[in-house]
């Protein structure tokens, strides 16, 4: 207990950038699937696809670009992915295109399924040494935190007020 204690601050930025991840994670993005196919007219194969590429596009950056996490400070590197973060989710909300759409879904993937998790998983390393693998171990709660929390409050989210709006726009009554 005095571990959690004495590093609650390092602790919780790895929780957190676990638990932020979610929203780029392949099960939190599949609870818009219907919305999104219905108003895109995309069929489920189309879907698949669209979402299929922007994985692997994401993931062929991750390998060039995950060495960000060795050698731009976290301090800087964290705020970045973020705020493309954000961009992807207001791309989520805002976008009209397909092409748009893709985009955002290929950045949800690389900034939060993909570097949030590997900058929290190379942060815990880089923090902690005779205690990584205690460090590490509670960062990945923040998965099943996330998995946990966020569906009840998305769903609830989306019937209340609508897909795009769960994603940041203004709700249809305010436009």
């Amino acid at each position: 207990m005095s571990f959690l204690i004495q590093n609650r601050r390092w602790l919780s930025v790895g929780v957190l950038l676990a638990f932020g991840s979610s929203f780029g994670q392949t099960w939190f993005i599949s609870l818009f699937a219907g919305e999104i196919r219905a108003e895109y007219g995309l069929s489920d194969g189309d879907w698949g696809l669209l979402y299929t590429l922007a994985t692997l596009c994401s993931a062929a950056l991750l390998l060039g670009r995950g060495s960000w996490a060795d050698t731009v400070p976290f301090s800087r590197l964290a705020p970045l992915v973020a705020a493309v973060f954000a961009a992807a989710a207001l791309a989520m909300a805002f976008g009209q295109s397909v092409w748009v759409l893709g985009v955002a879904v290929f950045l949800l993937r690389f900034c939060g399924q993909g570097m949030f998790s590997h900058i929290g998983a190379t942060a815990m390393g880089r923090w902690f040494v005779a205690t990584r693998g205690r460090a590490v171990a509670i960062k990945g709660l923040g998965y099943p935190l996330g998995e946990m929390i966020l569906p009840f409050l998305f769903v609830a989210l989306i019937g209340w007020i609508g897909w795009r709006e769960t994603w940041g726009s203004q709700p249809p009554s305010s436009r």
